[in-house]
Parts: structure tokens; sequence; C-alpha cells
């Protein structure tokens, strides 16, 4: 017997409101729990980042009622390429691991599928932009390759390819399986420290939005090098409340956890970490930029991995950021993340995806060719 799937949009804040309890519950029955995709995290996004934006959040429910599915998206109007357009799309805050539709365990394929056709059917979009899911997953599996979108031109792009960290075993095991050069640039860093002294780390549960430690954490993130960049903490009053919302929701069930390193009382560098389900996310890191020398991001990085793998309290340490080196450093174990772009049957999305996906492709594979042909002269004319 088929079951019967009902479909539910919602566009209003005071009924989105009211959802916590149903939302919350359907990720807990899902294989990817994570407090990133909680009801309190997306209303914390929206509010502090998307506050110009339309809901178009899509539950799915079953013949009783309950909840089975979840997508938390929204309309936003932005510019492609220069072209004004309606994005169907997640909440955009610059601090989530990674995006998602919840799918409760037991109807993942009908709900998806439901969630799917309402998105072929819901003609106010330009382009389905969903930023920053995992490469593979079912989601993104469905939205590229499936059946229900096949009707649209649809294409993707890379996003954060990221190192995470197994915590299993030995510190000093794992340790020692580092290169040999990395160990030594450790090395030389710590005696550097020595030298400096009065140093020292620690880590402090942040219990409330409130807390004292967050307005040092704002005040070394001004000092950071993100200031010139203009993505400092300190002069975002966006980041800084969407900070204190997560503190507030999270803080009470002991899921957020700073680390600091000081400098005599002096606060120098800090990691934003959360815990849900025995992974650690550090989800914001800075240090202040005139004490460089002391590289306190890797001494702080050091004294965190250690104590984890020492505690033994979690599974994995996922970094939450792009396969730079020195995060490849700890792990060269990655997961790949990508956007996947749906353009509507619209003229000017049309023209914007052979642009996208075909011309500019093309360009660039042509100025590379040409790249190569000059070298391939230059080595010829060298050595002749």
């Amino acid at each position: 017997m088929t079951k019967t799937l009902d479909l539910q949009i919602v566009s209003d804040r005071e009924e989105l409101d009211s959802l916590g309890r149903e939302w919350n519950a359907c990720l807990a029955a899902s294989v990817g729990e994570v407090l990133h995709l909680r009801h309190e995290w997306f209303l914390a996004g929206v509010d502090c980042f998307n506050a110009d934006s339309e809901l178009h959040v899509m539950l799915v429910r079953d013949g009783e009622g309950g909840v089975t599915a979840v997508a938390p998206l929204l309309i936003a109007r932005r510019r492609y390429r220069w072209v004004p357009v309606r994005v169907l799309g997640f909440a955009d805050n610059g601090q989530t691991p990674f995006n998602d539709f919840i799918l409760r365990k037991g109807a993942e394929r009908e709900s998806l599928a439901v969630l799917l056709a309402a998105i072929a059917a819901f003609s106010h979009w330009d382009l389905v932009d969903l930023r920053k899911i995992r490469k593979g997953g079912p989601l993104d599996n469905a939205v590229t390759a499936g059946d229900i979108l096949s009707g649209f031109r649809r294409g993707s792009k890379e996003n954060i390819d990221s190192p995470y960290v197994t915590i299993d075993g030995d510190w000093e095991r794992f340790l020692a399986n580092r290169s040999t050069r990395f160990r030594k640039n450790l090395r030389n860093k710590f005696n550097r420290v020595r030298q400096v002294g009065d140093v020292c780390v620690r880590h402090c549960p942040i219990d409330s939005g409130d807390h004292d430690l967050l307005d040092e954490m704002f005040r070394v993130s001004g000092r950071s090098w993100k200031r010139e960049a203009g993505t400092d903490l300190l002069s975002n009053p966006a980041s800084q409340q969407f900070y204190r919302r997560i503190c507030h929701s999270f803080g009470p069930e002991d899921r957020v956890m700073l680390w600091v390193l000081f400098k005599g009382v002096q606060v120098v560098a800090f990691e934003f970490h959360l815990q849900d389900n025995g992974v650690c996310y550090p989800i914001r890191a800075d240090y202040d930029a005139s004490f460089g020398d002391l590289s306190p991001g890797s001494v702080l990085e050091y004294h965190i991995l250690k104590s984890l793998f020492e505690e033994g309290e979690v599974r994995e340490y996922n970094s939450c950021g792009h396969h730079y080196s020195y995060l490849l450093n700890w792990s060269r174990s990655t997961r790949e993340h990508e956007n996947a772009e749906v353009f509507s049957r619209a003229l000017k999305m049309q023209f914007l995806y052979i642009l996208e996906y075909r011309i500019l492709p093309f360009l660039r594979k042509l100025r590379v060719n040409r790249a190569v042909r000059s070298v391939k002269r230059w080595i010829s004319y060298a050595g002749a």
C-alpha cells in the first residue's frame, strides 16, 4: 500500500516559530542529526543574515500528520553574473559546516521525491542554488542526476573539500604519523613560545550568549587579519548576534566550547567549537595578528587535538574548512561538498546556464591551452 505524504509550505514567521518541536523531532529521527540543521540554528541564520529573504520552508507529513522531511529554504534576490535573479536556496550565514534536507529514517526516498516535485512545480524561482551540500549524498544525487528535475538544465560546482581527523587511538602514535617536516616545524614553534613564556591554553564551556569570553572572542577577531578583509566578528554586529543566539540555544545543553590561547592575561587566539553526536565542529577560529610570530593558531590547534585524543569524548574533529595546507598537515581525509544549481526555463536563465556551463569553461580551457603552448615554445627556444 502506497504511503500518503502531504506537502506543507511555510512562508509565515509565526507558523515557522511554532514548528520547533516537530522540526527537531524529525531531525532526531534522521540519519544526519546535527546541531546546525536544528530549528534554532535556522531561525538565527534567518534573523541575523537573511532578514530580507522570503521564507519558503517545505515540510512533508505522513498520513498521521507526522513530519517526515524538512527543506529549510528561502527565496532571495541576488545577481548571477550581474543578472538579477530570484534564488531558492538555503539560509546563507557562512558559519554552517554543510547544508542538507532533513529526511526521517524509513521515509527518505519518498519524502525527497515530494520535495523535489514541489520545487519543480513552483514557478517563483529563477535558480535553485543548494550550496555546500555533501557531494555524492542523497540530495546531491537527486538534484543533479535524478529524474524529477530532469526537465531543467542543471549543474554543479565545487565548494569546500573539508579535512577531518578521526579521534581514535593514542595521541603520540597519531602525532608520530605526521610528516617529519611538519613535526619539526611544530617543535620550532613551541621553542619560540617557550622562549617568550607565560603562554597557556584553556577551554571553557559557553553556557549562554552573555558569557564574558564572547566579548573577548569578538575583540580578538577584530585584531586579526580578517579585519582588513571586513570579515572579522568585531565589525559585524550580525555575526556577533548569531553567535550569541546559538550560545543561548545550545550552551545550556553543553554543546558549546571556546578554546583560548592566553599570553599572560591577554587572549591571543580562539577556536569556537560545537560538539554534537561525537563530532567536534570548530566553526570559527581567529588570532591576534600582532602575535603572529608565535604561530598562535598552530599552537592552539595542537593543544586542542591533543586534548581530544586524551579525553576520548569525541570520535571526529571536523575542520569545517577547505583543504588548506595547514589542515592537511593533520589529516589527508576529506569530505567533498558542492553547490547544486537548477536553472528555470526562462530565456534569461537558459542563457545564463549556457554562459556558465558551456561558454566560460570553453574560454578557460582555451586560455589554459594557450598558456601551455606558450610555455612549450619558451622551453624549446631556451633549449635551442
